[in-house]
C-alpha cells in the first residue's frame, strides 16, 4: 500500500522558471569563484550541480507563493535560510527509476542536518525542473529544526554520507491551502 501524497501544487510560469534559473546560474558562479566544495559529502559536479541550484531556487519560489514569505534571490551565502529571516526550504526529487511520480513522492522524507539551525523552520517541497510545458513542485510541510532534531527521526540515508535527521511527510505540519 502506498503512503497518500499530500502537497499543495505549484505550477512556475516561464518568467518563474527564468528568475529561477538566472539564480541557481548565479549561485553555481559564485560556489565556483569562492571555490566552494559541495556539503555533506555530496559529488555532483557541472551540469549536476548547477541543475541543484536551479532545483533548489525552484523549490524556494514554490514555498514562498505558498507561504505568502517574499522570494529574495540570496546573493551572498550558502548557509542562510532560502526565505526570509529562519525559513530553509528542502526541495528534493530523488530518482524515481520504474515508479511513477505518485509511488514516489510519498516516499521521500525531509532531510535536516546535524549544522541547521533548530530555531529555522524546513519546508518539504517535490519535484523536478524541467518538465515540459512548465514545472510543478509540491509544497508538502514543515517542521520546526528543533521538532525534527528528535531521536526517531536520525538515520542514514544509505548513500555513504552522513547520517541526517529523516521527516516523513506524515510528521510535518501540512503547507497551507495555496489561494491560486
Amino acid at each position: 500500500m502506498t503512503a497518500e501524497f499530500k502537497a499543495q501544487k505549484v505550477w512556475l510560469d516561464k518568467n518563474d522558471i527564468a528568475l529561477c534559473i538566472a539564480a541557481g546560474r548565479r549561485l553555481r558562479v559564485r560556489a565556483l569563484r569562492r571555490r566552494y566544495r559541495h556539503k555533506h559529502e555530496c559529488s555532483l559536479e557541472g551540469e549536476a550541480a548547477l541543475d541543484q541550484h536551479i532545483q533548489g531556487e525552484c523549490g524556494a519560489f514554490a514555498a514562498s507563493l505558498v507561504y505568502s514569505i517574499p522570494y529574495e534571490e540570496r546573493p551572498f551565502s550558502f548557509k542562510g535560510p532560502d526565505l526570509g529571516r529562519c525559513t530553509q526550504v528542502r526541495t528534493l526529487h530523488g530518482e524515481w527509476g520504474h515508479l511513477s511520480f505518485a509511488q514516489y513522492a510519498p516516499r521521500i522524507d525531509l532531510i535536516v542536518r546535524p549544522d541547521d539551525d533548530i530555531t529555522h523552520k524546513f519546508i518539504l517541497v517535490v519535484g523536478r525542473y524541467p518538465l515540459p510545458p512548465f514545472p510543478s513542485f509540491y509544497v508538502v510541510g514543515h517542521i520546526e529544526g528543533r521538532a525534527a532534531k528528535v531521536p526517531r527521526f536520525w538515520g542514514s540515508l544509505n548513500n555513504n554520507r552522513p547520517d541526517v535527521w529523516k521527516v516523513p511527510q506524515s510528521e510535518l505540519t501540512p503547507a497551507p491551502a495555496w489561494p491560486f
